[in-house]
């Protein structure tokens, strides 16, 4: 089968993408090789420890992983993020939309409804659902709601047509 001269560059970024897919970060791994094979991350944050890195799959991907670098800038650790244990963290009323960023990554989505702005995460619940979970900012930048629910994109539709 000839591939289409047109749908090269789609492949290309398909294949990019799987190289940097988050769930092939490892333990071991020096900060030169993530910034070679990863890329910028969508987040870093600076914890006691050392930094953090979050690598996402989004926008269309439902993972994303934290890469925690020693002080030598070694990855000693790697966590899932995008799943309830680490949904359960976000505190409503206190975190704000750079705890959420720097925790999770850049969302998915990032929409507007009547008197807040909402980041969507799409991830696998319990590895079985494909799910969004909702982070709703008020104005001022703070969570105040959070929920969880079907992926729209994984909806089977009715239309009327088979």
């Amino acid at each position: 089968m000839k591939l289409s001269s047109r749908l090269l560059p789609f492949a290309g970024v398909a294949l990019l993408a799987a190289c940097a897919h988050p769930d092939y970060l490892r333990p071991g791994m020096t900060a030169a090789q993530l910034d070679a094979r990863f890329g910028t991350p969508s987040a870093v944050r600076h914890d006691p420890d050392g930094d953090v890195r979050i690598y996402s799959s989004a926008p269309l991907g439902q993972r994303a992983s934290a890469a925690h670098l020693d002080a030598n800038g070694t990855v000693f650790r790697v966590e899932p993020l995008l799943n309830t244990e680490h949904f359960a963290k976000i505190v409503v009323g206190q975190w704000n939309k750079d705890d959420v960023l720097t925790h999770f990554g850049r969302p998915a989505e990032d929409s507007r409804i009547p008197g807040y702005e909402v980041w969507s995460f799409r991830y696998r619940e319990a590895e079985q659902w494909d799910s969004m979970f909702h982070v709703m900012f008020d104005a001022a930048g703070i969570v105040r709601q959070t929920q969880n629910g079907p992926d729209p994109m994984y909806e089977k539709r009715d239309n009327g047509h088979e």
